[in-house]
């Protein structure tokens, strides 16, 4: 205990206030005072000497010299002054001390037993039962407020022995400078030095009688209060619930009262840091406070179940009793059910309104618009709920900071972490936060882990998402997985720049690109991510080559990406380097054509391969042909060999299919047309 005679020790011996022999402290700083004192004492029997001389009023030898014999003799036994004085405080402090005091036990023991009481008392809570839930209600708030007059009095009795403490601080170093101040009462001009040092050492001395004395005081009260309010609160016979949160509540707070005013009268005397302590007080009261507040308020905002939150939002648009019905019965009616619906309303209100995360979610948003990336993260650290972490995290997305906050190499540990990530990820979606959620998912783009626990997190929280976290639509746009899709959703450059700077590295990234990227998209990656991803997208357009990006996808039957070869050919892709130049702008535009074909109806597919692969071979035979007489007689034969056998294939192909659905015919004819750009009616051989 810090007011123990034994709570500073030495050897297994306690440390004396003021004697340097029981004292290291005292012994070593005491002693050299002293000495400094004795010269000090030689040089004003000088001043004395001098003064007589000239005749200075003060310092002459039948003024001056009396005291200077005196304080020569008493500067050497300053520790037993100082004791005196000391022990005289300490009787004093001692009668209330011995007298036991067991306020702070009890408020320790009350805390534990009602905090652990609170989880069975809500528990009797029930919305739909208000009669029923009075006494848990009563029982449950009565609780959180004893857990709070609780902490109040911790902070109150760690300030208490913070006071105690520095009075022992104090007490040495003032016995330490006892020699100086002494010697400074002899000379006219320092004796102000000797009054100051005087006023410190008597309030530093009796300061700790005045908080024992409230103490005590306090702890009498403790006891006192208990029995004169159990006997009031029998009067409150037609509110149980009331009287219990008096009983329970109402001697705690009056003992509290009593200890912060025995604080505050203790340290507002003129002791040298007394003064100091009472703004730590105010400060810590107030810090205390604001983070108990937040900590609490976030704790309920996350741990209360879903069905509270709609339950309130049903009591706030509560409807009145005959609401819509015409005529006197339905005035009636409401007229009846008019206070109660109020009532319903307030009470619904009051849930949605403390409930409501989003107004947490705005102001940490506006606050972090304004900070840079190192500001954020330490913000999103101080943040008590997930709510107001969303709302920082939501000022990065937008200003481009997540890449650098997840980033180890800049912030080292203080860089987001996975499961931080992850948790203000399912607050986003929660509070129907998309911006931010989304914004989150495209700087995590490419890890695969985190992606597949964003992809879960979507399935908790709504039946529509599968587990891969897609909805039918989206397997209908042929999306493989939830990576895929975030990349495809990627159309504006602002969206692709929240992607991390190596995306494009990463080959399951690159595949789903090529497999939905608009030229839009290559446009802005190009620009945004300069030759490192252009130079990996067109060795990709070429190892795939330009028919991969018209055949029909095995899941939705459709091309796979035909708008990146058609924007490959046009001139922005030329002017951007990554333009196709061994295929032209018509060759492409036949591919398209032929593949809406394919997709209307997939019989085409196996026609058009055999007429692709003609018109390949025609192609080869006329390259050769040019050559003249320096052809290859066995290059032109295999040539029109390969030409006649593949079109005696396809006729054979084309009977077949003409006579199971003759209908097709029209249409084929109509893609030949197209094709060849003529008109070229096919003739069936009979």
């Amino acid at each position: 205990m810090v007011i123990s005679p034994d709570f500073i020790t030495v050897a297994g011996q306690p440390i004396s206030f003021t004697d340097p022999s029981k004292n290291p402290f005292l012994e070593v700083g005491w002693t050299l005072t002293r000495d400094f004192a004795n010269i000090i004492i030689v040089l004003a029997l000088v001043v004395i000497g001098l003064g007589t001389a000239l005749r200075l009023a003060g310092y002459q030898a039948q003024k001056a010299l009396p005291g200077l014999i005196l304080i020569a003799l008493l500067i050497n036994f300053t520790p037993v002054i100082c004791g005196l004085i000391v022990d005289a405080a300490n009787i004093l402090m001692n009668f209330f001390v011995e007298e036991g005091f067991s306020a702070g036990n009890s408020f320790v023991n009350l805390a534990v037993s009602q905090w652990s009481n609170i989880g069975s008392l809500a528990g009797g809570l029930k919305l739909w039962d208000p009669i029923a839930s009075n006494e848990a209600i009563a029982a449950s708030t009565a609780s959180l407020m004893i857990v709070a007059f609780t902490l109040m009095a911790s902070l109150v009795y760690l300030l208490f022995s913070v006071l105690f403490t520095l009075r022992y601080i104090a007490i040495w170093i003032l016995v330490i400078l006892s020699p100086l101040a002494f010697a400074c009462y002899i000379l006219p001009n320092t004796r102000k030095i000797w009054d100051q040092w005087w006023q410190q050492f008597i309030q530093w001395s009796f300061i700790g009688v005045v908080a024992a004395f409230f103490l005590y005081l306090a702890d009498h009260m403790l006891y006192a209060t208990q029995e004169i309010l159990f006997e009031t609160a029998k009067d409150v016979g037609s509110a149980p619930g009331l009287s219990q949160i008096f009983n329970n509540i109402m001697p705690y707070g009056i003992v509290l009262a009593f200890l912060f005013i025995g604080l505050m009268l203790s340290m507002s005397s003129s002791a040298a840091g007394a003064k100091q302590i009472v703004s730590l007080a105010k400060q810590s009261g107030k810090t205390v406070g604001t983070w108990a507040g937040r900590q609490g308020k976030a704790f309920v905002r996350d741990k209360t179940p879903e069905g509270v939150r709609r339950w309130g939002e049903r009591q706030a648009a509560a409807k009145k009793w005959g609401e819509g019905e015409k005529g006197a019965k339905g005035a009636l009616k409401r007229a009846v059910s008019d206070p109660l619906t109020r009532v319903r309303r307030g009470m619904g209100g009051l849930v949605v309104s403390g409930f409501n995360e989003k107004l947490d979610t705005a102001k940490n948003y506006e606050n972090a618009k304004k900070q840079d990336v190192s500001g954020n993260l330490a913000s999103y650290r101080r943040a008590t709920s997930e709510a107001e972490k969303t709302g920082i995290m939501k000022a990065m997305v937008e200003k481009g900071q997540m890449n650098d906050a997840l980033d180890t190499g800049k912030f080292g540990k203080s860089a987001l972490t996975q499961g931080e990530v992850l948790k203000t990820y399912e607050k986003a979606v929660k509070i129907g936060e998309e911006e931010t959620s989304e914004g989150m998912e495209r700087a995590m783009v490419g890890n695969q882990e985190i992606i597949n626990s964003f992809a879960s997190i979507r399935h908790k929280n709504d039946s529509k998402f599968d587990e891969k976290g897609l909805t039918t639509e989206d397997r209908d746009k042929g999306y493989k997985d939830y990576n895929h899709k975030i990349i495809a959703k990627a159309d504006t450059a602002e969206k692709m720049r929240q992607f991390n700077k190596k995306w494009h590295l990463n080959d399951s990234n690159m595949e789903a690109f090529h497999s939905s990227a608009s030229g839009n998209q290559i446009q802005q990656a190009t620009i945004l991510y300069g030759k490192s991803f252009s130079d990996k997208f067109i060795k990709g357009v070429q190892d795939r080559g330009v028919d991969w990006y018209f055949q029909q996808d095995s899941i939705t039957k459709k091309m796979r990406n035909p708008d990146i070869p058609r924007y490959l050919t046009s001139s922005g892709a030329q002017s951007l380097g990554v333009g196709l130049t061994d295929v032209s702008n018509n060759e492409i535009n036949k591919k398209f054509i032929a593949g809406r074909a394919i997709e209307k109806h997939p019989e085409f597919m196996p026609l058009y391969e055999h007429h692709s692969a003609i018109k390949d071979a025609e192609k080869h035979l006329n390259r050769e042909l040019k050559k003249g007489a320096n052809a290859d007689p066995g290059a032109v034969n295999n040539f029109r060999v390969k030409i006649n056998d593949k079109k005696a294939s396809l006729q054979n192909n084309l009977n077949v299919l003409f006579g199971q659905k003759p209908e097709l015919e029209k249409e084929w004819d109509d893609l030949m047309e197209k094709l060849e750009q003529k008109k070229q009616r096919r003739r069936r051989n009979p």
